[in-house]
């Protein structure tokens, strides 16, 4: 037993001296190597969460300074768009403005005229200047892109003011290529600005039509464009379209009155006189429409179709109206 534990002593002394003999660097290598390693892959992972980090701080603020930009750029856009949009739409009204000139000073010579010429002649005149009327509307429609198609921030509506009302009443009479067509685009146009039309711009309409088709045709394309309308716009509606109505049995009355050299008067006729219509659209009588019936035509102001100078008269009749009222 002794000589074994003399044995097991002589061996630990030998390992104590060898490690005493082995260098430093190899000793901390052995014994700390297993602290060393998590410690380098601590650090790498810090200093990538470190990376990662300023990664994504440095996206962000790149995405925000994008953002930032896009959004000037498109506010630049928008602001440089508006410029030109303004600018057509007062050339839109300066052409607007001109064609109505011409159509006004056409109808004034046509007027003014009517025994030099003869009467093939005045309506083959009368139908020519129509055409030209129907064709310069349509181009103005299409140069300008009036249609509800067009996206809103090209829309040059916004900025006709009167103008489009004066371009609706180009419109009538209707032509026969087009129809309604014209009318209702324009319309549309107007619904989604949510403009309204006055009472005088729907009385014209109706006044300057050339039959009580086209007046009904004119009626229920304002219905079906769906633009804003207010109770005494839909009345004035209603009383032109029946006021229409009322003269075109006048003037055949008229015309059987004048068959009958003036000696018969159809019961019928005496009851429109009295009563009006009987399927009349508003409840008001008017026996004052005798006077179309037992007038002639050719004086008669009242079965006269309006012209586009009547509709400025009306327009300053107006105005005078109201600076008279608020002085009195």
């Amino acid at each position: 037993m002794r000589g074994s534990k003399a044995h097991l002593f002589l061996l630990r002394c030998s390992e104590r001296r060898k490690v005493r003999s082995m260098p430093l660097t190899l000793a901390l290598g052995s014994v700390c190597g297993s602290c060393v390693l998590p410690l380098s892959a601590a650090h790498g992972a810090l200093s990538t969460c470190k990376r990662w980090q300023s990664a994504i701080s440095f996206s962000e603020d790149a995405a925000q300074s994008a953002t930032l930009s896009a959004s000037l750029k498109a506010g630049d856009a928008r602001s440089d768009n508006d410029v030109p949009v303004m600018e057509r739409a007062a050339d839109a009204r300066r052409e607007i403005y001109e064609l109505w000139s011409r159509t006004a000073a056409a109808e004034e010579h046509a007027q003014a005229s009517p025994t030099f010429t003869s009467t093939d002649e005045a309506a083959a005149a009368e139908v020519k200047a129509a055409e030209e009327r129907w064709e310069a509307v349509a181009a103005l429609l299409e140069k300008y892109k009036l249609d509800p198609a067009t996206p809103r921030e090209d829309d040059i509506s916004r900025g006709l003011g009167d103008a489009l009302d004066r371009l609706l009443l180009l419109c009538v009479p209707l032509s026969p290529k087009h129809g309604t067509d014209l009318l209702v685009k324009l319309m549309h146009v107007s619904a989604r600005q949510g403009r309204q039309l006055s009472m005088r711009t729907i009385q014209h309409l109706f006044a300057r039509t050339n039959s009580y088709a086209e007046a009904l045709a004119i009626f229920y394309a304002m219905r079906r464009s769906n633009f804003a309308m207010s109770m005494e716009a839909y009345h004035a509606m209603l009383y032109s379209l029946q006021r229409l109505e009322e003269e075109g049995w006048a003037a055949r009355f008229h015309e059987e009155f004048a068959a009958s050299n003036g000696e018969a008067v159809s019961e019928q006729a005496l009851d429109f006189i009295l009563r009006g219509v009987d399927n009349q659209l508003m409840p008001e009588n008017k026996p004052w429409l005798g006077r179309i019936m037992f007038a002639e035509v050719k004086d008669n102001q009242a079965t006269k179709r309006q012209s586009i100078a009547s509709f400025d008269e009306m327009g300053q009749l107006w105005v005078q109206r109201y600076k008279s009222g608020a002085t009195t």
